[in-house]
């Protein structure tokens, strides 16, 4: 298992807090961290991320970072509100170090935003058909193959394309 300890504090107003395994208001360090293991650049585009982490944080709120290691991270951009003929949909990227640490109760809180919070009807991905574990990860999130881009991937590879609907999702259970 790889971990990375967090060592900067979100400029946001907002304090950091810890909540059933998922870090809040750290959107930038997230996003980082989840590049950084993709291998791709920052976004320049709006953007919510959320960290799966291991930390000491009884309470929830962060008051160390030094105590708080990040094992995953998920990143949700292009959002379309389904305005002016626009699909309603949102797309993910995320990357895991540690697998064992996805627990039902942390996928449900990830899955709060888009579709507790954003009402999304779809979540889309993109997964390049070499990375055999990211596809099983999605399968076993209830992502449905959808279609292949040809030569869409960083090396002329094929991208299979993946979407999720909250009613296919074993994690997730509408309020």
């Amino acid at each position: 298992m790889t971990t990375q300890k967090i060592e900067t504090i979100s400029t946001d107003d907002k304090l950091p807090y810890v909540e059933s395994g998922v870090l809040w208001h750290v959107d930038d360090l997230v996003a980082a961290w989840l590049c950084d293991r993709l291998k791709t650049e920052m976004p320049r585009i709006e953007y919510r991320a959320f960290g799966l982490v291991r930390s000491d944080t009884p309470d929830g709120i962060v008051r160390d970072l030094s105590k708080i290691y990040m094992v995953g991270g998920f990143l949700w951009y292009n959002y379309c509100d389904g305005q002016g003929g626009a699909d309603h949909d949102i797309t993910l990227a995320a990357a895991i170090d540690d697998t064992g640490f996805n627990t039902p109760r942390a996928l449900r809180k990830l899955l709060e935003y888009p579709f507790g919070f954003l009402k999304v009807p779809r979540i889309s991905i993109n997964v390049n058909e070499t990375n055999e574990a990211a596809l099983k990860q999605a399968e076993r999130l209830g992502f449905k193959i959808e279609g292949i881009k040809r030569k869409a991937g960083s090396r002329g590879t094929d991208m299979v394309m993946l979407g999720l609907l909250p009613e296919e999702c074993p994690f997730w259970t509408q309020a």
